[in-house]
């Protein structure tokens, strides 16, 4: 019981020394959600229990449920996903890729197991390449952009009566 006392203090110590995560973003390329998969339940997958890889990125909690049955997932597209197909640019895509990494502590402390799951995410869009012209209109150069994010989360699961996900935020 002491065990249990003392990591319950423990957690409610650590979001002290943290900075929570803005809603918004500067940049609105940061609030594209890196699965097409999980992106067509209309963010209803923040709060139902996953096993995919993206599922962090919606809700950084996911680690601890994904770390009680799983010990390494990878997920990324094969191919590069066209970006604004309407408009014809063939130099425009989007990529994504996840990893998860988890373990489950057995017999660490008395009545319950305590896992930790840790994710990482890289998206990538290229935007192409782009003309840089003089105020005339004369051809300068040539510059290729792209914007790209990572995301890290690292999330605490345990069963002590009920299950319980924690997560320790972290800056994208």
């Amino acid at each position: 019981m002491k065990n249990i006392i003392r990591l319950v203090s423990l957690l409610f110590l650590v979001p002290a020394f943290l900075f929570s995560q803005p809603g918004i973003s500067a940049v609105p390329f940061l609030q594209i959600g890196p699965s097409a998969g999980l992106g067509a339940y209309m963010a209803a997958n923040s709060v139902l229990p996953t096993d995919d890889t993206f599922g962090f990125y919606y809700n950084p909690a996911q680690l601890g449920v994904f770390s009680r049955n799983n010990n390494f997932s990878a997920q990324f597209y094969p191919v590069k996903m066209k970006w604004l197909p309407a408009f014809n640019f063939s130099d425009l895509y989007f990529t994504s890729k996840a990893l998860n990494a988890g373990y489950v502590f057995k017999d660490m402390f008395e009545e319950m197991d305590v896992n930790v799951g840790v994710g990482y995410i890289r998206t990538f869009l290229n935007l192409g390449e782009n003309v840089l012209t003089d105020d005339n209109g004369n051809v300068v150069g040539t510059f290729d952009s792209h914007e790209s994010y990572d995301a890290f989360s690292i999330g605490f699961g345990f069963e002590y009566f009920a299950r319980f996900s924690l997560v320790i935020p972290t800056k994208r």
